[in-house]
């Protein structure tokens, strides 16, 4: 009788037990899921926000690489057309001397230098358009994409290395002290809006 009587207090605590549990793990998995709702529509959220942005970034990167060209950017481009486009197109050409930059007529010094506004539109133009046909596909490679990183680092290291080989050179102190100051400006002018591209994977 008294094992009757254990097994049935057993069943009875059990029984509580049941009542008073359920309710618990019930409510326990529904905060659970509640939770899972709630990360799943920050993530959601989140990544409406990050293509908004891409998007945007992406429109922003095509409007500068479609930017109206200046008449003296024109100009320059006939120049360098008629006096090294043979050259350029047969691929054998000073890469040290010829570039991009020298394409959109770049230029400084005291005796056919461009003024530092005009210097820094071609640098910008050098940077978001892609590069003309004119050059070979593997000489565009190493510029990298219009706006990305190497693009960037590609245009200051070529100035700088110009300045460089220049620096000991009499009669050069205008011209080395403008391309340091372009580059320099280069860099700090465009850095932080060319990592941004790259991080939302624009460029």
């Amino acid at each position: 009788m008294q094992d009757d009587d254990s097994v049935l207090v057993l069943i009875v605590l059990a029984i509580v037990a049941a009542l008073f549990l359920v309710p618990k793990i019930r409510e326990a998995n529904r905060k659970r899921q509640l939770e899972r709702e709630r990360l799943e529509a920050e993530r959601e959220a989140e990544r409406a926000r990050f293509n908004a942005e891409k998007e945007s970034l992406g429109q922003k990167l095509q409007e500068k690489s479609q930017q109206a060209m200046p008449g003296y950017i024109k100009d320059a481009i006939r120049e360098f057309m008629d006096k090294y486009g043979a050259e350029v197109r047969s691929g054998r050409f000073d890469e040290n001397a010829i570039s991009p930059l020298t394409y959109y007529g770049y230029r400084v010094g005291k005796a056919r230098g461009r003024p530092e506004a005009e210097r820094r539109k071609i640098m910008e133009f050098v940077l978001f358009k892609p590069l003309p046909d004119i050059f070979p596909s593997s000489y565009r490679a190493k510029w990298g994409k219009p706006g990305s990183p190497e693009r960037l680092l590609k245009i200051c290291n070529h100035i700088t290395m110009t300045a460089d080989r220049r620096a000991s050179r009499p009669n050069y102190e205008v011209a080395v002290s403008e391309w340091r100051s372009d580059a320099n400006w280069c860099q700090s002018a465009f850095a932080d809006e060319i990592r941004v591209y790259r991080r939302y994977t624009v460029t």
